[in-house]
């Protein structure tokens, strides 16, 4: 598969960064330095609340339905504004032009992703990793994520705010930014870096894909085609959306 192409959305798993993405352009607005960031191993939301997930409610866009956010909503949405790994996500945003209401699904989705800003890494050890994601263990996982050599799957797990799986992804989305992830896949763990990975996927998995960033189903489905975790992804964006928006 040539670099500029995507995988059919119909093969698309719940997993996030299944297909690989298309190298784009954006490089240079979301371009800079590398950090520091120790993250702790914990499982990302969305494998979390797939474990006996109800059917998710499917909302309507907010226009239509003009909620008025509890107090808790509000008291929870600014919790994690105020969170400083929140905060560089946030900027890393802005910077690329992420504004409004879609700014305020952005950090809703990346909530729900990173359990509250609390992780970049999928939970879970070798084993486990090589089960799901390796060749020998599950040819046909691997097959769709690039993973062609034994030991893939232990090296190229979930990594990110919105989670980056995958050798060809860690390839692909390494040379649109610049940076060595095939090399050095744990760098996608690393917070400067987690932010550009999730917005070079907005910009080329997600935008092209919402008309209305109201619409919190529509926005989750190029992230989780199942639209695990939805009511939370859609009560952090009620709350977020109402902070960010309030004055327009």
């Amino acid at each position: 598969m040539r670099a500029a192409e995507f995988l059919p959305e119909q093969q698309l798993d719940e997993i996030n960064w299944r297909a690989p993405v298309a190298a784009a352009g954006i490089a240079g607005a979301i371009g800079g330095g590398l950090a520091t960031h120790n993250p702790q191993p914990v499982e990302p939301a969305a494998q979390v609340m797939q474990i006996d997930n109800p059917a998710p409610t499917v909302f309507a866009p907010l226009a239509a339905q003009k909620p008025i956010p509890s107090k808790e909503t509000l008291a929870h949405a600014k919790s994690l504004l105020s969170n400083p790994e929140a905060k560089l996500v946030y900027q890393t945003a802005v910077d690329a032009g992420i504004t409004g209401t879609e700014l305020a699904q952005f950090m809703a989705q990346c909530a729900h992703e990173t359990m509250n800003f609390t992780t970049r890494r999928e939970r879970g050890g070798k084993e486990y990793f090589m089960r799901k994601y390796d060749k020998q263990y599950n040819p046909a996982n691997a097959q769709l994520l690039g993973n062609i050599k034994s030991g893939d799957g232990a090296r190229y797990f979930g990594r990110g705010d919105i989670q980056l799986s995958g050798r060809e992804n860690y390839r692909r989305v390494g040379q649109a930014l610049g940076l060595p992830l095939e090399d050095r896949p744990e760098l996608a763990e690393r917070a400067d870096i987690a932010a550009k990975i999730a917005v070079y996927f907005w910009k080329n998995r997600v935008q092209p894909h919402v008309d209305d960033f109201t619409d919190t189903a529509a926005v989750t489905k190029p992230i989780n085609r199942k639209l695990v975790g939805l009511d939370d992804r859609h009560a952090k964006f009620t709350g977020i959306n109402h902070l960010l928006t309030a004055k327009e």
